[in-house]
């Protein structure tokens, strides 16, 4: 069995920004819909604040919540630039230069090559 789970992040003060996370979990559910896949929703019940705050809550989600054997995740190239220019930021050596990893255990990341813009205009 093949499933989806999207994570909402909830509320915050910025209408804007929930408008988007809305029209995503909307975009995710219809996509899923229309390909005949199981989409699980997941949205915080509480005000998330921080991109720590945001990992934490699907890293619990998908360690405590899922049996999957293999867990696709969605970052893409855009991520791994942001994740290694923060790092570089925090004063990392080369093998915290390194972040993210196409494969790390049962975790896979296949659009690290992908750009924002070419999953845009998919």
């Amino acid at each position: 069995p093949f499933s989806v789970v999207h994570f909402h992040h909830g509320q915050t003060a910025e209408k804007k920004q929930v408008r988007f996370r809305d029209q995503a979990q909307k975009f995710v559910e219809n996509l899923c819909e229309s390909e005949g896949v199981e989409c699980l929703v997941e949205k915080s019940s509480k005000t998330l604040k921080s991109e720590a705050e945001f990992r934490d809550f699907r890293l619990n989600y998908l360690k405590n919540k899922t049996n999957s054997h293999w867990i696709f995740l969605a970052h893409q190239m855009e991520d791994l630039f942001e994740t290694r220019i923060l790092r570089l930021i925090r004063g990392t050596g080369p093998e915290g230069i390194k972040a993210m990893k196409f494969q790390r255990g049962s975790w896979i990341r296949p659009l690290l090559e992908v750009s924002g813009k070419e999953l845009r205009a998919y």
